[in-house]
């Protein structure tokens, strides 16, 4: 007789006849931890002020649930200079997240993104914590905002490379390259998708990813992480009119 995929929905089995015998996977797993992951598969996704905040600079921003991507996009764009987003971020300011490092844990985070031109403009890409005033409009990350966070950081000066970059506790302690050199935007294609993806383990040790493949080594904070921390996405023009796709984010942290 034929066997026939049956996905993740498996029976987990406990023997031992105790609460979850029989449950499915998707039940027993919650427990070891917390995640977010939004698709942007309607308008209730994003809705500035509500679930996501978000700080404009200029006029010509706009940040939208589009319908041209499949399962779903935000698309950003934005026309002229230090015009944009410093940044938008999952939550609001009243409702901080729950992704407090610490001993023990481990923090995840990856979003599928998009830039018309990944060497022009300013972006960033990853966690921080909660702020309205992450980044300055000619790029910088700002202290307050960006104490605490973790991310691709590229500013236009910059042209061919982005940064892989990493604080705790203060904006005077942050490591801005994990090699010293940056990473080659160049190297990534303009308008094509890139999963970035970030590793924090007990508040102190970072790794980043592209397409699941390590860009980085483990590298150790000189302070650790010590504030809630949340998606977060800065996006500035410089010139010319620009955009950036997101296609989900994804950020979850283990129990401890």
């Amino acid at each position: 007789m034929a066997t026939h995929f049956r996905g993740p929905l498996q029976v987990a089995r406990n023997t031992a006849g105790g609460l979850f015998d029989d449950a499915p996977i998707e039940v027993t797993r919650t427990r070891a931890g917390s995640c977010y992951f939004v698709d942007f598969l309607d308008i209730n996704d994003f809705v500035l002020g509500t679930n996501w905040t978000g700080t404009e600079t200029g006029t010509t921003a706009t940040a939208v649930v589009g319908t041209s991507g499949v399962c779903g996009e935000l698309n950003l764009a934005a026309e002229t200079d230090n015009e944009g987003y410093t940044p938008l971020q999952l939550g609001t300011t009243t409702a901080v997240s729950a992704l407090v490092p610490a001993d023990g844990t481990t923090l995840i985070y990856e979003a599928r993104v998009a830039h018309s031109n990944w060497s022009e403009g300013d972006w960033f890409i990853g966690f921080g914590e909660v702020d309205t005033t992450f980044m300055s409009a000619a790029g910088a990350l700002l202290a307050n905002g960006a104490d605490n966070h973790a991310g691709f950081h590229h500013v236009v000066a910059d042209d061919a490379t982005f940064d892989l970059s990493m604080c705790g506790n203060a904006l005077a302690s942050i490591q801005p390259s994990v090699t010293g050199t940056g990473t080659a935007a160049a190297a990534l294609t303009d308008g094509q998708f890139y999963r970035f993806g970030i590793r924090v383990e007990n508040a102190s040790w970072v790794r980043f990813y592209i397409d699941d493949i390590p860009v980085s080594a483990w590298t150790e904070l000189t302070a650790d992480m010590d504030v809630a921390m949340t998606p977060t996405f800065c996006f500035i023009a410089e010139g010319v009119a620009l955009t950036m796709d997101i296609d989900y984010v994804l950020a979850a942290q283990t129990r401890v």
